[in-house]
């Protein structure tokens, strides 16, 4: 079996420089890192040409653009998981720097049948900044100043982990695509992330509720594949995806109306 690591990205260089030096750092590295760009400049395919040097990762980085269109988490998602050569599928954003043991935590997860959530630390602005200028990242911790919420999500404990996923009932595909993996096989049975989703939010969820019609199960990860948010603005409150989201929902729609089938050969 091999893994891809797919980071979406749109003009935030300084950030993707944070994520890519921790993505070197991993105790196990993906087979594959696929870069998927929604649009970016010459700033971002510049540091991305950089890292294809980095003799400890830079052959297994591809980079997949798309022309600035707006937001199209989506489309982009779609591009790359139908340029990977990979059975099994672990997203990202940009903006999500990870834990040395992120991919060995998902590693140790995958079950045929089944997607997996996990869920992230929020940083605040001044360690953001400091981060990106500096890369030391190393020591985030759940005393460390400048974490916004939820602290307890610093917490990696594999055996506290185990036991909340041997206990875990299923009650919500609501999800994010910040720290996400699934089969590909998976994905595309239910055409990929639905493209008609436009602007920020709920494309994730409804891809989680397009499995679940499938019988693929959603997992929550906790305490295991620790991520930390660098901070941005908010790019809006999903209000009107979430509309779309209820409908689709209400009927019972499998397949993404405009999904990857149109990227697969």
């Amino acid at each position: 079996m091999r893994i891809a690591l797919i980071m979406t990205t749109y003009n935030r260089p300084d950030a993707l420089d944070v994520v890519l030096d921790s993505i070197k750092n991993q105790t196990i590295l993906p087979d594959e890192i696929l870069i998927a760009d929604d649009g970016s400049g010459n700033d971002t395919t510049n540091a991305i040409e950089h890292w294809k040097e980095d003799s400890t990762i830079g052959s297994k980085i591809r980079h997949i653009w798309q022309p600035d269109e707006g937001f199209r988490p989506g489309a982009i998602r779609n591009k790359a998981i139908a340029k990977s050569t990979c059975d099994y599928i672990i997203m990202i954003d940009g903006d999500m720097m990870l834990h040395p043991k992120f991919i060995e935590d998902h590693k140790k997860v995958i079950r045929k049948g089944y997607v997996v959530n996990g869920c992230r630390v929020r940083l605040d602005e001044k360690l953001t900044n400091k981060i990106c200028a500096t890369h030391k990242h190393k020591n985030i911790n759940i005393m460390t100043r400048g974490i916004l919420k939820d602290r307890i999500k610093c917490i990696r404990f594999r055996p506290l982990s185990k036991l909340f996923l041997d206990n875990f009932k299923p009650h919500s595909y609501y999800g994010i695509g910040c720290n996400m993996a699934f089969w590909r096989n998976d994905a595309i049975a239910v055409n990929g992330f639905d493209e008609t989703f436009t602007g920020w939010g709920h494309e994730d969820s409804d891809f989680l509720f397009r499995l679940s019609r499938i019988g693929v199960k959603k997992c929550d990860l906790r305490f295991a594949a620790v991520q930390y948010h660098l901070y941005h603005t908010q790019r809006g409150n999903g209000s009107d995806n979430h509309i779309i989201l209820k409908n689709r929902n209400s009927e019972g729609i499998i397949k993404a109306i405009k999904g990857i089938d149109q990227y697969l050969d």
